[in-house]
């Protein structure tokens, strides 16, 4: 009898550590599947990520990323550059250093928007956007792809997250699921939302911390 007992208790040894391994393995699966959604602060933005994505992706990254982090955190931007030299610096970077796998793209547009300059000559009687976010309304997001605006937002909210000191928001949900929430406000029917910025509207879908957890 105590025999019995004894291979009960291996074999229900057995089956509590084989289902502890399964879980652990189905666990690293779950995490490395490929149609696992991330909030976008959780993504890699690098090499991989770059090359992975078409240009209206990439362009729409960089006007994110460049509009939070001149307009929305008013860091100091020197670069005149447009947002196809912008997109060209980096493609070349990647080109030319390929042992760069690891340097993030949000790095390497915080250096452009330091030192890039314009190769461009800029006609006298252009369209000028004197106030914060500039084009970055509405009416850009209603003409823009669906990749660019994919984009754009990965590209806002990487740099909130990363550069911001004082939060106020969070930004819990993917780039998709607020490009859902936005194409909704801005293409309501009963209300014209164009002239308002794609930021001060993110920010309100975004989730609003307390002051203890700022």
């Amino acid at each position: 009898m105590k025999a019995v007992l004894g291979s009960n208790k291996i074999i229900t040894l057995v089956f509590l550590i084989s289902g502890l391994c399964t879980a652990i393995a189905l666990g690293q699966d779950m995490e490395s599947a490929p149609f696992k959604l991330q909030a976008t602060g959780q993504q890699r933005f690098d090499r991989k990520w770059w090359t992975s994505v078409d240009s209206e992706e990439q362009q729409g990254f960089i006007l994110g990323f460049s509009d939070c982090y001149g307009d929305t955190l008013r860091h100091k931007v020197r670069s005149d550059a447009t947002n196809v030299e912008f997109r060209k610096a980096v493609n070349d970077f990647y080109t030319t250093h390929t042992d760069q796998n690891s340097t993030d793209v949000p790095e390497l547009v915080i250096r452009l928007l330091r030192t890039l300059k314009s190769s461009v000559h800029q006609l006298p009687g252009g369209e000028v956007w004197n106030e914060p976010h500039g084009f970055l309304d509405g009416q850009y997001w209603n003409e823009s792809t669906e990749n660019e605006r994919t984009g754009f937002l990965e590209g806002y909210i990487k740099c909130y997250e990363n550069y911001t000191r004082r939060p106020r928001v969070r930004f819990s949900r993917t780039a998709s699921e607020y490009s859902e929430l936005l194409t909704r406000y801005f293409e309501n029917p009963g209300a014209d939302h164009t002239d308002e910025k794609i930021a001060h509207v993110l920010h309100r879908f975004g989730d609003k911390l307390s002051p203890e957890r700022k």
